[in-house]
C-alpha cells in the first residue's frame, strides 16, 4: 500500500505518530502485573492493524513479549503478507518459544478473549 512508504522516513509524521503508538504500547505491558503474579498469557488484539509495525516491533523488542499473545486483525491481504514477513523477521527473544503473533484476515472468530487489563487493543485503523 503505497500510503505506508512515509513509515521507511523517520522523520515523516506518520513515522512519528508509529513511535508514539509504540510507546503506548509499550507503557502498557510495563503496567501488567509481573508473572510471579499474573500466570496468563498478555492478550493483545489490534484491529485493522495494517502492517502490524506497531504491535510486532514492540513485542519483539519487549522484555514482556515471550508473554504475548496477539491477534492482528487486517483484510488487505498485501498488508497482511507484509506483516507476516516482519513477524518472521522478528526475534521472540531468548528461550521464550511461547510467544505467538497470529494475523487474521478475517473476524475474531475463535480467538480467545481479552480481558480487562490482559487485553491491550489497538483499534486505530490506518496503521
Amino acid at each position: 500500500v503505497r500510503w505506508h512508504a512515509p513509515y521507511e522516513d523517520a522523520s515523516s509524521t506518520l513515522s512519528q505518530r508509529l513511535r508514539a503508538v509504540q510507546s503506548m504500547v509499550r507503557a502498557a505491558l510495563d503496567e501488567i502485573p509481573g508473572p510471579d503474579t499474573h500466570s496468563e498469557p498478555i492478550r493483545m488484539v489490534s484491529l485493522c492493524a495494517g502492517q502490524g509495525r506497531d504491535v510486532i516491533d514492540v513485542v519483539a523488542t519487549h522484555p514482556r513479549g515471550p508473554e504475548v499473545s496477539a491477534l492482528l486483525v487486517e483484510l488487505d491481504p498485501a498488508l497482511v503478507t507484509f506483516a507476516r514477513d516482519r513477524a518472521a523477521r522478528r526475534p521472540r527473544g531468548p528461550a521464550h518459544p511461547g510467544s505467538s503473533v497470529a494475523y487474521r484476515r478475517r473476524a475474531l472468530a475463535g480467538a480467545p478473549p481479552g480481558e480487562g487489563a490482559d487485553t491491550l487493543n489497538d483499534a486505530s485503523c490506518g496503521e
